[in-house]
């Protein structure tokens, strides 16, 4: 996709991108939210990297988190290019376990996000 093709206004999505889903481990962002999110990655809506940071109450590891998140993406599992697409949607996604109403927590999130933008800082 070039330039060109992207509506004017989407076109400041060209730079890196961090999107943090609050509440990433609930049934509206595993049925919705990640499936929306890897359709505009999926059809290269997003002209740079991105980065999906989910963030919510749940415990678990980012190997979990991108087994949930990734489960409700309807596709055709023969379709190996789809299959490989969803691969490399998971490599972008991280988790972070964290309290809605503990200030420690969002400042580990806040350092997550640092430490992901610091890549692309130069």
């Amino acid at each position: 996709m070039q330039r060109r093709d992207v509506p004017f206004a989407f076109r400041e999505l060209d730079d890196n991108i961090v999107v943090v889903v609050i509440g990433a481990s609930g049934d509206l962002a595993r049925k919705k939210t990640f499936p929306a999110l890897f359709g505009l990655f999926r059809k290269r809506f997003f002209l740079a990297d991105i980065h999906i940071v989910g963030y919510a109450r749940t415990k678990m590891d980012d190997t979990e988190y991108r087994k949930r998140i990734t489960q409700y993406i309807k596709h055709d599992k023969h379709d190996q290019a789809i299959t490989d697409k969803i691969e490399e949607f998971k490599q972008i996604c991280t988790y972070i376990s964290g309290s809605y109403d503990q200030d420690a927590d969002f400042q580990r999130l806040e350092e997550r996000m640092k430490a992901i933008e610091s890549k692309y800082e130069g």
